[in-house]
């Protein structure tokens, strides 16, 4: 990542200590890691506030086995979501743009493929943009639509997140896995037809 000191190289060039995010850097759980000389790492575990901060059992487990991913870069890359997503090609996103919008015909529902710029994580790499496309939904101008259709996608049991953009409702593939395209068309028509 460009510009970006890694915990590595902090390390490296002297730091006593570094605290990092174990889903934003790792792709793993939520969590805050802290790393570092071991002694000072010590007297920071034994403060009191590390009850009341400490992880629980199962943020461990997630956390131990996404570090395991880290041993092989195939694995890496193809099972760590983040890392999948940061390396798609642009075939394959304009494969899944495509497939997005013949399963949004199939449901009878107009859209297009436009050019995005996709954000990674607003407060670990606030400037790193990353060129994506995102299928539109094309609606008759009417703004309410976008953002009472975004609001009933949030509502549902497996809720979607599409983007709102200028009046527009959008869904970046960049974030998108295939099998998750025809859910995504799927759930739109259930939502538009509630709702006419």
């Amino acid at each position: 990542l460009e510009n970006e000191p890694d915990v590595r190289s902090s390390l490296k060039a002297g730091c006593d200590i570094v605290s990092f995010s174990g889903d934003k850097l790792l792709g793993g759980p939520q969590a805050g890691i802290i790393a570092g000389n071991a002694e000072l790492v010590q007297k920071i575990a034994k403060s009191p506030m590390m009850r009341a901060l400490r992880v629980g059992k199962m943020t461990i487990a997630a956390l131990s086995a996404v570090m395991r991913y880290y041993l092989n870069d195939d694995d890496l890359l193809t099972k760590v979501p983040i890392f999948e997503m940061l390396n798609r090609k642009k075939e394959d996103l304009q494969k899944f743009a495509e497939k997005l919008v013949t399963e949004l015909e199939i449901c009878n529902i107009k859209s297009k493929i436009i050019r995005s710029e996709a954000q990674c994580g607003g407060g670990t790499l606030p400037q790193l943009r990353i060129d994506s496309l995102a299928v539109k939904i094309v609606h008759n101008g009417n703004r309410n639509f976008a953002k009472k259709l975004h609001k009933k996608l949030l509502e549902l049991d497996k809720p979607i997140l599409g983007v709102l953009r200028e009046g527009d409702l959008l869904f970046d593939v960049l974030t998108i896995k295939e099998h998750e395209i025809k859910y995504i068309a799927e759930s739109l028509k259930l939502i538009m037809e509630q709702n006419k």
